[in-house]
């Protein structure tokens, strides 16, 4: 239980005083002899843990205040990330779109170049 609590060993001794279950056959003398030293080491354990609690508290309060900053700057960088990436994706259908348009021109003119060159042919034939 010692362990639990972070109890220096000065205080073991008058815990395990405190935890005896023996019952001494006067019932109350045993009791006023560990009396003050429970009484002693009680408060020092109270301002140890008055202690700890402020030091962890403030601790808490400088991790909620660090993940706080920490959520504002990833979230901006997630709202960027998906700006960009819109951006992206726009730029994209539009150079999709020139790419299709330049195809298609370039099927058109690969079938005049054909036939102009079957005409060619053709005339140099008759020719």
């Amino acid at each position: 239980m010692a362990d639990a609590l972070d109890l220096a060993p000065q205080h073991s001794k008058a815990i395990a005083a405190l935890l005896q279950t023996d019952e001494a056959p006067g019932g109350g003398a045993d009791y006023e002899n560990h009396a003050a030293a429970l009484i002693s080491t009680f408060e020092n354990l109270e301002k140890q843990f008055v202690a700890k609690k402020a030091s962890v508290d403030q601790q808490e309060g400088q991790n909620k205040k660090d993940f706080n900053q920490l959520m504002k700057a990833k979230t901006g960088e997630k709202k960027a990330a998906e700006d960009a990436k819109t951006s992206a994706e726009e730029a994209k259908d539009g150079y999709d779109q020139a790419l299709a348009t330049a195809t298609d021109n370039m099927v058109e003119e690969e079938a005049t170049l054909k036939d102009d060159q079957l005409y060619l042919k053709d005339l140099t034939a008759q020719c």
